[in-house]
């Protein structure tokens, strides 16, 4: 099995801040790149939670998009408020196909919810707008 974490494409890509993506997903994980690819730019992909967590880059998270499901009894929710205690500065969102209305409240506490199923252009374009030229 492919590895998206791993799986860094470079070609004509520009990367001044990073803009990371964690589903569980390879499916809407290859989307999220390919979509940002599209306009030019590198997508970081984790499939795992403690993958992103244990990022070592040199390149400061500009904003991360966060599926809500995660599997493992871990959710989106958790990852974000793990990933500002460490750093405050990246905006967060979350990507997600259904939730309570009492859970969306708390997530729009935190970010922007999108709808998995009908908002792939919306967060590629939210995740797009945290792009800076080098």
């Amino acid at each position: 099995m492919n590895d998206p974490d791993k799986q860094l494409s470079t070609g004509e890509q520009r990367v001044c801040c990073s803009l990371a993506y964690l589903d569980d997903s390879l499916l809407a994980l290859r989307t999220m790149r390919k979509a940002l690819g599209e306009k030019g730019l590198l997508l970081e992909t984790y499939s795992q939670p403690q993958r992103l967590l244990s990022r070592k880059n040199d390149i400061a998270l500009a904003a991360v998009l966060l599926d809500m499901d995660l599997g493992e009894s871990v959710d989106g929710s958790q990852v974000a408020e793990a990933l500002l205690t460490r750093d405050p500065a990246p905006a967060i969102a979350f990507f997600t196909a259904s939730v309570a209305p009492e859970r969306l409240a708390r997530l729009a506490r935190i970010g922007l919810v999108f709808d998995k199923t009908k908002d792939l252009a919306k967060a590629a374009a939210w995740l797009a707008s945290f792009h800076r030229d080098p």
